[in-house]
């Protein structure tokens, strides 16, 4: 099998968001069933040469697919070229990253047509797909986000100190403020020995005098961790943790890989309702939803689960249970029917 992949990689480096991580995983298991071409997109606005590459590989070379798994205002301008030719929109497939697409799509920003021709259009979920189907978009299949993660061994959790862990960008739209605002109020309320959180993400440096001098005792920035190239040690670290936070209010928000991080690390989630995260975090299973921007309902959920850890325990295990459906060995007979249709 034969196939170009074009998309934000981020070849050569560690991921730097949702985008980057789902397309290394995606070139690493097409990579492993055939020959994969990639052109990374992830400094097109700077290199026009990416954009000579992409047309030379479309117009000039032959694959047997080519997928498309960038962001949708990229893949607009691409996909109005290429309707004009219908053999090749016949072998092109569009990997949806994030959640604005359907939005553009009811609003008319993006014209349903230009998608219509496609071989496939992949969503992450249901949530994704309802607003297609009213526009006319009948090529569309749902297959979950997806991630390389080995078995993970559970530790012992520590009863005395509850673990929260924040696993986003460093930034006010990932919610991150929300979680220093939360951390104050319960350490207001006399709990600051009872919990610690842990924030891991790229630091967005507009934010970053802010969110240090909001740092609470009992709050640590980490850096980065390596979920690419070193899995086992890397979910080892998460698993140490008893919670994700992930109280984001991003626009763009799709199928975030970080909850399935969490569920192989065993962690229940805290999650704002937003976008897809109600599809992935079950209310009182495997988490807690919350209003966006409401860092009291952040602190009440964080608290509820510092006082019940028999409920804390049970909602890691639930999360943990699901984490096998979102696998990519688990994923790819679906991603393979896509590249095989015809």
């Amino acid at each position: 099998m034969n196939v170009l992949l074009i998309g934000g990689i981020g070849l050569g480096h560690l991921p730097r968001g949702g985008e980057e991580y789902k397309n290394q995983v995606l070139l690493r298991k097409l990579q492993e069933h055939g020959s994969c071409t990639a052109i990374d997109t992830v400094n097109w606005k700077r290199d026009p040469g990416v954009m000579l590459q992409i047309f030379y590989h479309i117009f000039f070379r032959t694959y047997d697919n080519i997928l498309i798994s960038a962001s949708s205002k990229s893949v607009y301008q691409l996909l109005r070229l290429l309707r004009h030719f219908p053999s090749l929109m016949r072998k092109t497939s569009y990997f949806v990253i994030g959640g604005y697409f359907p939005e553009a799509i009811e609003k008319g920003i993006y014209k349903a047509d230009c998608y219509r021709k496609l071989k496939a259009v992949v969503l992450e979920g249901k949530i994704l797909q309802e607003p297609l189907l009213k526009a006319g978009l009948t090529n569309t299949v749902i297959i979950p986000n997806f991630k390389f993660f080995p078995e993970v061994s559970l530790p012992e959790r520590s009863s005395a100190v509850c673990r929260f862990v924040y696993l986003s960008k460093i930034c006010r739209e990932k919610g991150a403020h929300l979680v220093l605002e939360a951390v104050a109020g319960l350490n207001r309320e006399g709990l600051e020995q009872q919990f610690e959180v842990d924030m891991f993400g790229v630091m967005d440096e507009g934010y970053r005098e802010e969110f240090f001098a909001a740092l609470s005792p009992n709050v640590r920035y980490k850096g980065l961790i390596d979920l690419i190239n070193d899995t086992t040690a890397a979910y080892k670290e998460l698993a140490a943790y008893d919670c994700l936070l992930f109280p984001t209010r991003w626009k763009g928000e799709g199928f975030p890989g970080v909850v399935i991080d969490s569920f192989v690390a065993g962690l229940a989630v805290i999650a704002t309702d937003w976008n897809m995260n109600r599809e992935l975090v079950i209310e009182g299973e495997t988490g807690f939803m919350i209003e966006p921007e409401n860092a009291a309902q952040l602190a009440a959920s964080m608290k509820k689960l510092m006082n019940d850890r028999t409920l804390l325990s049970a909602m890691g295990k639930q999360a943990r249970e699901a984490a096998p459906n979102y696998h990519i060995n688990g994923v790819w007979p679906a991603i393979k029917n896509v590249l095989e249709a015809r």
